[in-house]
């Protein structure tokens, strides 16, 4: 039985990593840093016009050596958690340990339709996943860091609300969010950290980001956790030519992003 430091990485679709372009150096596969899958196999159709989330359910999880994934065309993309799991194992993993990060997380998803939220399927999933890996040690697996990433979703869901009503709403659910998950580990003192989102996103519609990563923020901070600012990393769109891609940070930046996270995590971690 391996003995774990385990890293819940949760949200949308910047958490999963859609990051595209070339890189400084790409992330190499390390036998002390395994991601934690399931095969719920998640996706979206369409009923009525509206997207819904569908996916196996229940799901059986197996634990693979992390790597970064591939996209529909067959295209390794970024995932921050990679880079900031290669930073802990650096500075913090004692000997005889591993790294397990949670996957769990799935673009498109959010609060308004609802997906996550407290008795929602990706809420569920998350504790679901994050109990598997509690379960492979009991006596020595410990949970170390929760990394979120997600609210492009909630700031154009709801095309009506106004930004004061759009602020009031996310704050609440994030919230609740994080007070189920915290009570469910039976350990407050585990470093939250969150991001914004890209530049390039944000300039098309600034009231409504706004509204919600002020939200994020002071969530964030309710938790003694950590926000990392995100205004200077590029987006698909950015980085590659003819790329209409404003929603994803790059690859380059999901690796910078990674140690962003780290460093934040540093900072607050008792």
């Amino acid at each position: 039985m391996e003995k774990y430091d385990i890293i819940i990485l949760a949200g949308q679709s910047n958490a999963q990593g859609q990051g595209r372009g070339p890189v400084t150096r790409e992330f190499v596969p390390d036998e002390r840093i395994h991601f934690l899958k399931d095969d719920s196999n998640p996706g979206f159709t369409s009923v009525d016009g509206v997207a819904k989330l569908v996916m196996k359910w229940p799901a059986v999880n197996t634990i693979e050596v992390a790597n970064e994934r591939k996209n529909k065309l067959g295209q390794d993309v970024g995932c921050f958690a990679l880079q900031f799991a290669e930073k802990y194992v650096e500075t913090y993993l004692e000997e005889g340990r591993k790294v397990l990060i949670v996957d769990a997380n799935f673009g498109g998803t959010g609060f308004a339709r609802p997906e996550w939220g407290v008795g929602n399927i990706m809420h569920t999933r998350m504790l679901t996943m994050t109990k598997a890996a509690l379960e492979e040690n009991p006596a020595e697996n410990r949970v170390v860091a929760i990394l979120w990433s997600q609210g492009e979703h909630d700031s154009f869901e709801n095309a009506d609300w106004d930004a004061e009503r759009r602020y009031i709403t996310h704050k609440k659910n994030l919230t609740d969010t994080f007070n189920d998950l915290y009570e469910k580990l039976g350990d407050r003192s585990v470093p939250l950290i969150a991001c914004g989102f890209t530049e390039s996103y944000c300039k098309t519609n600034r009231v409504h980001t706004d509204a919600v990563l002020n939200a994020i923020r002071e969530v964030v901070a309710d938790f003694g956790g950590g926000f990392v600012e995100t205004t200077e990393l590029l987006s698909n769109s950015d980085k590659l030519p003819d790329c209409k891609d404003v929603y994803h940070f790059c690859k380059e930046s999901l690796h910078i992003l990674g140690g962003m996270f780290f460093e934040k995590y540093r900072q607050i971690r008792k």
